[in-house]
């Protein structure tokens, strides 16, 4: 199992450039596609938990799929997230992240 990153390491990221690499598949010749976390969203914290969300746009070199992503972002190690496509803006499709952990944790 994966651990959930900190609100405030990933706050941090916003704005930085990342790699995204589909994981679903079972292929290890998926394309690497590169984005940008441009939105962290407030981070809500009640009954103990905490709840954030994210938005990271990527160049569509790709299709879009929803799925366990490998993401890399600067400094950071590999996280592996799930992504959900929801809109699309030019040539980028735009990915959301919801996380949900306890508030001990952050």
């Amino acid at each position: 199992m994966f651990e959930i990153p900190a609100y405030a390491d990933i706050r941090k990221q916003q704005g930085q450039t990342c790699a995204l690499q589909y994981l679903v598949s079972g292929r290890t010749d998926e394309l690497v596609q590169e984005g940008v976390l441009v939105e962290v969203g407030e981070r809500f914290e009640q009954g103990g938990y905490e709840r954030f969300s994210l938005l990271i746009h990527a160049v569509e070199n790709c299709p879009p799929r929803q799925g366990m992503y490998a993401v890399t972002l600067p400094g950071m190690r590999v996280q592996q997230w799930f992504l959900v496509p929801i809109a699309r803006e030019g040539n980028r499709i735009v990915y959301e992240a919801c996380f949900n952990r306890a508030a001990s944790t952050a």
